[in-house]
């Protein structure tokens, strides 16, 4: 039963929330000294939002419901959906539409990599959906 309840949406989406602050942290310490953009996040209920500050500006919004996990880019498009999925081991992950599963960790990775990395953020690489 106490698998079970860790792995509802609302306890993944506090798991991705809590590990994207200390992405944006790590992140912004990595910054080159004529880097001009800094990374932020913010928190509303049921969402947060991590985002590149700078030229060119880029955001990523993450929510939950009752179904799962939504990421939207900047303008709003949804770009990704995942559903909790309990594996045989007892691990809670995120399980992508084409049938991958995912860590909280590996979420994160696969969502932020190009917001964190790569400019202008490439939309194309997140095009998956529950």
């Amino acid at each position: 039963m106490r698998l079970r309840h860790a792995c509802s949406p609302l306890s993944l989406f506090i798991r991705l929330r809590d590990g994207a602050e200390g992405d944006v942290k790590a992140r912004n310490e990595l910054r080159m000294p004529d880097e001009k953009f800094v990374f932020t996040i913010a928190s509303q209920d049921g969402s947060f939002s991590v985002s590149r500050q700078g030229d060119p500006p880029d955001r990523v919004d993450f929510s939950y419901d009752d179904l799962g996990i939504t990421v939207a880019r900047l303008g709003g498009e949804t770009v990704l959906e995942a559903a909790p999925v309990l594996t045989d081991e007892g691990e809670s992950k995120l399980k992508l539409i084409t049938g991958e599963i995912l860590s909280c960790p590996e979420f994160r990775k696969f969502v932020l990599e190009d917001l964190f990395f790569n400019f202008p953020a490439s939309a194309s690489s997140l095009t998956v959906r529950r």
